[in-house]
């Protein structure tokens, strides 16, 4: 069954990209993420944060039964790897560098085969290095591969749920930043106004950094644009600020978008009362300075 391709689950962590959860996790007979080893050596779904369930590693010498050259009842001498194995598989590359280059005549109208030849020593190398994973809803059956799949969606759901929190914490710092009130957010997403200043107080380093450079980089395009009336052709050069290309312009107005600063609407793009708020807020701060120095 042809199963819809996998958006990363993460692009609901950052403005600027899709919150949508990819359908390709649910449960389903036809489909499954295949798994990478990562950097501390455990398996991971590809292009998901998410460790694999129940992973075995399949070694090159379970994956692989190449053709020894030796004596019988002795350690062979040459090992004889096909270049269709290969090409076939990326994990044998290293034979390309380390073989020699054997060419097999044709028998019996079968075409030429194509060998690298290495010493014994050189396979055992190599020998127990992982070159794919068995994956028990993907390889497995009956009750554990069911099993398997429910954990997967379990797994997937857990790391969505941090991630679509964590993008809420952002959303609740920038809503603070241009002037809402803690009960103001807490009113509209149903949680106290402790709550509310607790999730502010929590925020880490990258997320206040974030907020800032939102903040600065929608004022930045917001005084070229201005904010009245739809902004009629976000990639016009004249809307742009000098140093910004057309990727980062892109970049902003759909950071600006997934922000609720800029709406998308028939008559193109128009700025938010929230967008509003964020040119607004510097000036109500100069005015407040202004009363208290004055």
């Amino acid at each position: 069954m042809a199963m819809p391709s996998n958006p990363d689950i993460r692009a609901a962590s950052r403005p600027g990209r899709s919150p949508a959860l990819p359908p390709s996790w649910r449960i389903s007979e036809g489909y499954s993420h295949d798994a990478v080893l990562d950097a501390d050596g455990k398996w991971r779904y590809l292009d998901a944060n998410v460790l694999a369930v129940g992973p075995h590693a399949v070694l090159l010498e379970e994956a692989l039964r190449p053709k020894v050259i030796g004596v019988e009842g002795e350690r062979p001498e040459v090992v004889l790897i096909s270049l269709d194995d290969i090409v076939e598989n990326s994990n044998l590359n290293w034979a390309l560098q380390a073989g020699e280059r054997w060419t097999m005549p044709s028998v019996a109208g079968e075409p030429e085969q194509v060998y690298f030849a290495t010493t014994w020593e050189t396979w055992l190398e190599h020998a127990s290095e992982p070159v794919s994973v068995w994956l028990p809803e993907r390889d497995g059956e009956g009750i554990i591969r069911r099993l398997a799949l429910v954990e997967r969606e379990l797994r997937f759901l857990r790391e969505a749920t941090e991630e679509v929190g964590g993008h809420r914490g952002f959303l609740v710092l920038l809503a603070a930043e241009i002037g809402l009130t803690r009960k103001e957010i807490g009113e509209l997403i149903g949680l106290s106004t402790g709550r509310v200043q607790q999730l502010c107080d929590d925020a880490g380093p990258d997320d206040r950094q974030l907020v800032t450079t939102v903040l600065a980089e929608s004022r930045e395009l917001l005084a070229l644009t201005g904010v009245d009336g739809p902004v009629d052709s976000p990639l016009d050069p004249r809307l742009r600020p000098p140093a910004w290309g057309p990727d980062k312009l892109d970049e902003v107005v759909a950071t600006m978008v997934a922000c609720g600063l800029l709406e998308e609407t028939s008559e193109g793009l128009e700025v938010t009362t929230s967008g509003r708020l964020v040119v607004e807020v510097p000036d109500r701060r100069k005015r407040r300075a202004r009363v208290t120095h004055g």
